[in-house]
This record gives C-alpha cells, sequence and structure tokens, in this order.
C-alpha cells in the first residue's frame, strides 16, 4: 500500500477507493493497530472525490463517568468514522470533541469552505496542537513580555466532514488518527480548552 510522502515522517497514509474497499482493506492492516503517543487506530482515509488545496491511556476510577457519557465514540476507527453521518456540522465537531476528551487530546475548529451560493461545504477540525507559532512573533525586538510556552507540534491529526447535498448531512472526506506528541492522561484531559468548554456547558 502506497505511502503519502507529504504526511508528517513517521506518519502513514492509507488512500483508498470505497467505503467498502477501506473496510476489506483495512482488516490486518497496519492502520487498525496503535497509533502513536496510545491513540486509537491510525491510518488516513481520503475520500476519492475530494483533494485538498490549500493507549496507553488507562482511565481511572474518577473518570469512569467520561466514559460512559463519551462510550459512543470512544472505540472509534476510521472504519466506524467512515459510516458516521451528522446532520449539522456542529454535530460532526461534538463527536471528534467527544472523541478527544477519550483520547487524551483536545480539538478545534480549523478552516472551512463555502459553494458559489455561499452555502457551507466543507469543514476541518484540528487537534489542538496543529501548526506551529510564527517565527515572526519571536523575532520582535518590542517584545516586553516572556514567550508562552510553546504548545505546537506541527500535529497533523484532523478529520474533515463535507456536505453530501444528495442526503443533506455531513459524511467524512478525511481522517487521520496519528499524532506526533504524548497524549494527555486521561485524568488531565478536562483541563485542555475544548474540554474546559465542554465542562462549563454541563455545568
Amino acid at each position: 500500500m502506497p505511502v503519502d510522502e507529504n504526511v508528517v515522517p513517521g506518519l502513514y497514509s492509507l488512500h483508498l477507493g470505497t467505503a467498502e474497499d477501506t473496510q476489506s482493506e483495512m482488516n490486518g492492516s497496519p492502520s487498525e493497530g496503535v497509533g502513536e503517543g496510545g491513540g486509537d487506530a491510525g491510518g488516513t482515509y481520503v475520500d476519492p472525490k475530494w483533494q485538498f488545496t490549500d493507549d496507553n491511556n488507562s482511565f481511572e476510577d474518577d473518570d469512569e463517568d467520561d466514559m460512559v457519557q463519551h462510550g459512543d465514540v470512544a472505540g472509534l476507527s476510521v472504519a466506524d468514522l467512515l459510516k458516521k453521518a451528522w446532520d449539522s456540522v456542529d454535530d460532526a465537531y461534538e463527536t471528534y470533541r467527544k472523541y478527544g476528551r477519550c483520547h487524551g487530546f483536545g480539538v478545534r475548529k480549523g478552516d472551512s469552505g463555502k459553494d458559489c451560493d455561499g452555502k457551507l461545504v466543507r469543514y476541518r477540525f484540528f487537534c489542538n496542537r496543529e501548526g506551529l507559532r510564527e517565527t515572526k512573533h519571536y523575532n520582535r525586538i518590542d517584545r516586553r513580555r516572556m514567550h508562552k510556552p510553546e504548545t505546537r507540534t506541527g500535529c497533523q491529526a484532523k478529520l474533515s466532514v463535507y456536505l453530501d447535498e444528495n442526503e443533506n448531512n455531513w459524511k467524512v472526506r478525511k481522517v487521520v488518527m496519528e499524532h506526533n506528541h504524548e497524549l494527555a492522561p486521561v485524568g488531565m484531559v478536562h483541563l485542555l480548552a475544548s474540554h474546559r468548554e465542554l465542562n462549563e456547558a454541563a455545568n
């Protein structure tokens, strides 16, 4: 199976034809293994209709409630995500956010795309460690405050979704499961920004 050289070294990409092919080819493939940093099943799926332009975590007793609450997403694999469909882009984001909470990483909304009529048709959600801080922030000579600790690592983990206008729901265009950094212990994951918001909403 070819390796996508555009993915961060150490990660791999699976470019598959159809959802049916995905399930058959993934059986016994490396994408069913454990990802770097103790993540869930690894691998990348790219919907062939689209082109881009632009654990070892153990759940503590006091985190069992989280597993019960988010158990519907905790064990999702690439194949599972390919079957998912959401009524709205917010529902898709909520699924990825809950998945991140169960597996020790924060998530954030990324870029989006609209059609010629201004209708939202695609959205990308990233691991909160995606990207790198711009060098211009380090080169300012008038800076008075100390730099905040660098938290971004260029992580490639993401979930990209698109609007299926025929069925009027949101489906997966691309998913990358691997992370290039250590995942947070589940007992600490509630401190990440996206999950602090979840806690405040629940309260």
